[in-house]
């Protein structure tokens, strides 16, 4: 099981490759998913690869069969979203999985640890990094989290971005959006309204209201929409 070894291009020592395992790929994007099917073909000789275009595509053979390794994307033009897949298909099968996309919001490494993935690559990363990463979760244990270079630069990313210190009302302003100004505007001249009621009022639904408030509460630094009223009269004049 163990006889034959892939000396790998970048400092490592010799591992393993020649074991058998069944590894699925799903992603809507032809060349990618060909392309990532050859590297891990290649890295796993006697593996057994299949590849899906969505992840409700997948779902049958994740779910009869004993699967090694997940590779997938999180978005897709049907709509589907590998981040709720993976989170719904790990409370009932034991694998690894690897989340392979080009999404990078604020929130996407709490959402893809929360849904027990095993790791995090952006699609702009180099093969090396991808063979890195696959190797070392195919190693680990599923529970266990590897913190990929993907993964490492995105979390820098996101701290520097929350790290920001806005010294004045102007330079917090500048970092709103258009639309979280409108938010603003709209708390400030509707005091009475409710959360439904200003999402009404602005044509969007609810809960993209709630998430347009939390950014404002972060770039304020503000707890309350008391703040945000003060915040509005105070720069609006």
């Amino acid at each position: 099981m163990w006889e034959l070894f892939f000396y790998l291009p970048f400092k490592s020592d010799n591992v393993s490759t020649s074991f058998s395992m069944k590894i699925i790929v799903i992603d809507d994007h032809p060349p990618l998913r060909k392309t990532n099917s050859e590297v891990l073909s290649s890295l796993f000789p006697n593996a057994e690869i299949k590849t899906f275009t969505y992840p409700s595509k997948a779902l049958k053979d994740i779910m009869v069969n004993t699967i090694d390794l997940v590779l997938i994307d999180l978005q897709y033009n049907n709509k589907e979203n590998g981040i709720d897949f993976i989170r719904e298909v790990r409370q009932k099968r034991d694998f690894k999985a690897i989340a392979y996309t080009s999404h990078n919001d604020s929130g996407i490494l709490k959402n893809v640890r929360s849904a027990q993935f095993t790791s995090y690559l952006n699609k702009d990363v180099e093969e090396e990094e991808l063979i890195r990463t696959v190797l070392t979760v195919v190693q680990n244990n599923s529970l266990q989290f590897y913190e990929s270079e993907s993964y490492l630069k995105h979390k820098r990313a996101i701290n520097d971005t929350e790290d920001r210190f806005f010294c004045t009302d102007f330079e917090k302003e500048s970092a709103l959006t258009q639309t979280e100004k409108r938010v603003v505007q709209n708390i400030a001249e509707n005091e009475q309204s409710n959360n439904e009621e200003l999402a009404d009022m602005m044509n969007i639904h609810v809960t993209t209201l709630k998430k347009h408030i939390t950014h404002i509460y972060k770039k304020l630094s503000l707890k309350s929409k008391d703040g945000v009223r003060a915040f509005w009269y105070r720069t609006s004049k």
